[in-house]
């Protein structure tokens, strides 16, 4: 009976009053809301429920409620284990929050002893943060004539709505937008965020920083080209310089230190006298 009478207010629709005006309620993928019927209506209350708007524009997808009892056995899986109403704040707490779960929402308020009904019109929006872009780098050194050309990956995810990839090219003074075609956007089967990725090349003749942006979220830029600066080549002539100077400075010190060292030679002749001199036999015979 009580099915019957749940399902004769839904297909009937309730003869309602009350404010018209839709409240706009924002959520997280992942987190909570909580959708309050808008009546100051303190009668006792007959039924609560809420219903979502279906691709019809009818709102007939039932959420959860009652209706004198509990509705729980008619819910669908897709909300059974993640909505519960509020019979005292007349209130439906919807938590667990997907991408699918946007859109518009009716609660219909039924006070005992009367053929009003009252209702709020809800519009869920619901978001996610795309993580902080990782940027890739990787050197082509046979994809460009006369330049240097690189290949750039970037990739960020977890965010709500799909958003366009860019990049931020900065060259001396001069940062211009990078909107390339080509990016990569796939979507969570079970929260509905977004991955989104893309790889392009980049010709530049000198220092080049470059950033990818997702959402609103801004990679840490990157540097690229930098050996085609003529003033980092002159550091690295300068710096080659200076370690070959040092090096052969220590090389001649290590030779000059463990060079052998000789001792003079005395001449025959010296030598003779000397021996005479010191030798007693020679003096005897002498005298």
């Amino acid at each position: 009976m009580i099915r019957l009478l749940l399902l004769l207010v839904l297909a009937l629709g309730p003869t309602t009053c009350g404010g018209s005006a839709v409240q706009e309620v924002r959520g997280t993928v992942g987190r909570a809301v909580r959708l309050k019927c808008n009546t100051s209506v303190s009668l006792p209350v007959k039924g609560v429920y809420f219903q979502k708007k279906n691709l019809s524009g009818l709102y007939e997808i039932l959420v959860n409620g009652f209706y004198t009892n509990s509705v729980k056995d008619y819910l669908l899986d897709e909300y059974r284990n993640r909505t519960r109403v509020n019979r005292t704040e007349r209130s439906l707490d919807f938590w667990d929050l997907k991408a699918s779960d946007e859109g518009h929402y009716k609660c219909f308020f039924m006070p005992q002893d009367t053929l009003k009904d009252y209702d709020t019109i809800f519009h869920l929006t619901i978001t996610a943060d795309y993580s902080v872009p990782t940027v890739t780098m990787r050197e082509c050194s046979d994809c460009g004539e006369g330049a240097l050309s690189y290949e750039l990956g970037c990739s960020s995810f977890g965010g709500y709505p799909l958003a366009n990839l860019s990049w931020t090219v900065s060259e001396g003074s001069n940062e211009f937008l990078l909107q390339e075609g080509g990016s990569v956007s796939t979507a969570d089967k079970h929260s509905g965020v977004w991955n989104v990725s893309q790889t392009v090349r980049l010709n530049c003749t000198q220092p080049t920083n470059v950033s990818c942006s997702v959402g609103g979220v801004v990679s840490p830029p990157i540097s690229i080209c930098i050996q085609s600066s003529p003033e980092h080549t002159k550091v690295k002539v300068i710096i080659a310089s200076v370690m070959l100077f040092v090096f052969i400075f220590i090389f001649l010190s290590i030779l000059i230190r463990w060079r052998p060292c000789r001792r003079p030679q005395r001449s025959v002749e010296h030598r003779t006298v000397e021996d005479q001199e010191l030798n007693p036999s020679s003096l005897d015979q002498a005298s």
